[in-house]
């Protein structure tokens, strides 16, 4: 479709935008520029090209790569806006399965051979998953990853609505606070019993914006919210860390910035080790965080809201690990976004 092409356009001038443009110029291939809805981007110059306001086709071979990724919008939505302006469309995950396998894993999305090859370790958490809804969200997301079936996927349901380990008292961290959009939305979910709500993020300026968020909550939740500039790893101490993304910062070996990392087990341990509810979304680093939740694993003192959407196999790897710890944990699965983003794994002790 792209090389019979007239015109490639690239639907979002965002950091997936420029990939796109990245991977069609190392294959001689020079799309005509951007379509982006953003006012302070119109007309501006973005990897060499230019940014125009989405409009009409204006020929019957032009292609559109969209390469919105987003919780908030599904590509079926973006895909009936593209093509009733007269475009063919082609995902940004089609794209890159079929032409830039070398970008692969890109979060859930790696070879479909990767996905056969672990069928065993699919059974197996299929097998310890708590109800059939969760079996029937599974079904449809190893359709979507194998086949790019979007209208296998199940409707985004709201944060933390099955999700409720019954304690009397116990605290709240959210891992990946950002600007505090979910945990207070968990602590207000959850406002029976909360002894503190505690927000961890690591960028300075998306904790900023975490501080404002508790400021403007009303008492009695105020005073029980506090934030934690640092990030979630499986030991205290520092790590580099690439900021300035948004809700897509992430500890990385080549960040610029300089990060303090703390526990979870060691932030309970702060505040008295009570039961703690713990929300991990950390752009592929919920594996080390749970490695530092190890000590209330083990006593089934945590109950976990997990994001697992960030690396292929953390679907199944992360109950895994859980269940090392502990094997009494149970799990459930829920969809809280569109096109596989926000897949979170609810882990239950009993």
């Amino acid at each position: 479709m792209l090389q019979s092409a007239d015109k490639i356009l690239i639907f979002g001038a965002g950091q997936n935008g420029r990939m796109v443009a990245r991977i069609l110029g190392l294959r001689g291939l020079r799309p005509a520029g951007f379509l982006d809805d953003t006012p302070e981007k119109s007309g501006a110059m973005v990897s060499g090209l230019p940014v125009r306001p989405v409009a009409p086709a204006d020929g019957a071979r032009s292609v559109v790569i969209c390469s919105i990724y987003s919780p908030a919008v599904s590509y079926r939505t973006l895909n009936e806006r593209i093509t009733a302006l007269g475009y063919r469309s082609i995902s940004l995950f089609e794209f890159l399965r079929a032409f830039a396998k070398e970008e692969l894993p890109f979060y859930w999305l790696g070879p479909t051979s990767d996905l056969l090859e672990s069928a065993s370790e699919i059974e197996w958490l299929a097998s310890r998953l708590r109800d059939d809804r969760s079996k029937q969200e599974l079904l449809g997301h190893l359709k979507f990853r194998l086949r790019l079936d979007f209208a296998a996927l199940p409707d985004p349901a709201p944060l933390g609505c099955d999700f409720n380990p019954g304690w009397f008292e116990f605290g709240l961290i959210d891992g990946g606070a950002y600007t505090g959009d979910t945990i207070t939305h968990l602590t207000n979910r959850f406002s029976a019993g909360l002894l503190f709500g505690l927000g961890v993020e690591p960028d300075p300026a998306n904790y900023a914006g975490l501080l404002r968020t508790i400021a403007a909550c009303e008492e009695p939740l105020r005073s029980k919210l506090s934030g934690a500039n640092a990030a979630l790893a499986d030991k205290p101490g520092t790590m580099r860390f690439k900021g300035g993304a948004r809700q897509a910062s992430r500890l990385a070996a080549d960040g610029a910035d300089e990060v303090v990392t703390v526990t979870v087990d060691q932030l309970a341990e702060e505040r008295g080790s009570p039961k703690v509810i713990c929300k991990l979304d950390v752009e592929g680093a919920e594996s080390a965080a749970i490695d530092g939740a190890q000590r209330l694993i083990r006593a089934g003192h945590v109950a976990l809201a997990i994001s697992v959407y960030h690396r292929p196999d953390d679907l199944w790897r992360i109950p895994q690990q859980i269940h090392a710890m502990n094997p009494s944990y149970s799990f459930t699965l829920r969809s809280h976004g569109h096109d596989g983003s926000d897949l979170m794994i609810y882990a239950l002790p009993r």
